[in-house]
């Protein structure tokens, strides 16, 4: 059971991943589908509330990810979908009301392991790639 404030889930930064698949890298051949990483605008938050308990799917995945605009260069990542939707930079919005129980499962589709920090516990936690 993880029990934390609003204030403190919305400064997680441990939710952020990334590694070897972080580089600079020309735009893919036009036949090579690759999965392009959305913004988020932070909107809506992630996860089914119901009651006082939160329960979220996350799903790392890499993509491709256009930092400056839709036409310029892109990067190839590691990001996090909500479930198997799309990839998402930032990640799924986490945002409950203060004494709410957060149930999170993580789904490995790296080819690398993934470590999470910052999901109440102080010792990071490693998910192997699946």
């Amino acid at each position: 059971m993880i029990r934390k404030s609003a204030v403190a889930l919305a400064t997680m930064g441990g939710l952020l991943i990334g590694g070897p698949l972080d580089r600079a890298a020309p735009d893919p051949v036009p036949h090579v589908a690759i999965e392009r990483i959305q913004a988020n605008p932070n909107i809506h938050p992630a996860g089914r509330l119901r009651g006082r308990t939160l329960t979220l799917a996350l799903e790392a995945r890499s993509g491709r990810w256009y930092p400056m605009a839709e036409g310029g260069s892109s990067v190839e990542t590691m990001a996090f979908a909500e479930g198997s939707g799309p990839l998402l930079i930032p990640g799924p919005l986490i945002r409950v009301p203060s004494g709410t129980e957060i149930r999170v499962s993580v789904r490995n589709r790296l080819t690398v392991p993934l470590v999470i920090h910052g999901l109440g516990t102080s010792v990071p936690r490693q998910v192997p790639t699946r």
